[in-house]
């Protein structure tokens, strides 16, 4: 399970990636595929409200989690998915 903060992000495996303030508006890298498949990147940005957005690129879809003040917001490819709070979400390739 991964969770999102205002200024952190904590991963599966329990690793917990602070963002610091001044990087408001910069994106960092939190894990990268650096094979030469280079199959996925995940990057956490925050803006200057603080709220995070958590993005997984894989080859032909991007997702994005985003915390807001609403509850957290995912969106694939741009258009936003309704996700049930005790619900998997399922990504179908192509």
């Amino acid at each position: 399970m991964c969770a999102i903060a205002a200024n952190k992000v904590t991963t599966f495996d329990h690793v917990v990636v602070e963002m610091p303030a001044a990087a408001a508006t910069c994106e960092a890298v939190v894990a990268k595929d650096c094979s030469a498949q280079a199959a996925f990147v995940v990057t956490t940005a925050a803006d200057a409200s603080m709220m995070t957005t958590v993005k997984v690129v894989v080859p032909g879809c991007v997702i994005e989690v985003m915390s807001r003040t609403s509850g957290p917001v995912v969106a694939v490819n741009g258009i936003p998915r309704v996700v049930p709070a005790a619900a998997p979400v399922t990504i179908a390739a192509g």
